[in-house]
């Protein structure tokens, strides 16, 4: 939308997009107050790069250009563990399906791998259809008849249920419980963790109950 704005001339509406994002995010002067010496992070950085210098396959490919060769350029590109990131728009935009695309493509790329999705606005069945609605999308089910209908075909979901990868439907849990404080969070994640589980989805992290600054640390 920014950049979008900025090209058709309105430069004005675009400063004020990123204004409303970075109050979103909670970008305030205090950031500017506990301002640290980039001297500071160098020798942390270095030692990142060589722990997955070292750990080469550590890294989660996801089949997005963007995640897999940009984002990370400097740590060899890829999503790598221990990372949180943060994907903001606004309402509707489609950040829960572009959270399961990146899910859908980390799973294609890596056998084995656990995902634990924590969805606190959309029910099984919501994620369940995004999922269906995709599949149908990428093995061309729908038909050339179909492809305007404010509806898919049944026929097609179950056909396309039936091509789902089984690392798709079986190594990606939801949770779709709502109001996790982060204790629980935490517990919760070491349990999975335990049990094989690598990336952890929040869907979304404003409704985790925080119940001040020290939580949201931990968090």
């Amino acid at each position: 939308d920014v950049i979008g704005l900025a090209r058709s001339g309105e430069p004005d509406k675009a400063a004020r997009l990123i204004a409303d994002g970075s109050r979103m995010v909670g970008i305030t002067q205090e950031t500017v107050d506990n301002a640290v010496p980039l001297n500071s992070f160098l020798e942390g950085h270095i030692e990142r790069v060589e722990r997955v210098a070292a750990n080469k396959n550590d890294g989660f490919q996801c089949g997005f250009s963007f995640f897999d060769d940009v984002i990370n350029s400097s740590l060899g590109g890829r999503i790598q563990p221990g990372q949180f990131g943060v994907i903001a728009a606004r309402p509707g935009r489609g950040k829960s399906s572009l959270v399961l695309a990146i899910i859908r493509g980390i799973l294609s790329h890596k056998d084995g791998l656990r995902v634990h999705f924590y969805s606190y606005e959309l029910t099984g069945e919501d994620v369940a259809g995004k999922t269906l609605a995709d599949a149908v999308r990428r093995f061309g089910l729908q038909g050339q008849d179909n492809r305007h209908k404010p509806f898919i075909d049944p026929a097609a979901l179950r056909a396309a249920k039936s091509k789902l990868p089984s690392n798709e439907s079986m190594m990606l849990t939801v949770d779709c419980r709502s109001g996790l404080d982060v204790d629980e969070l935490i517990k919760e994640a070491d349990e999975l963790i335990s049990d094989g589980v690598r990336i952890f989805v929040l869907d979304y992290i404003q409704r985790v109950k925080i119940s001040g600054e020290a939580e949201s640390a931990r968090l």
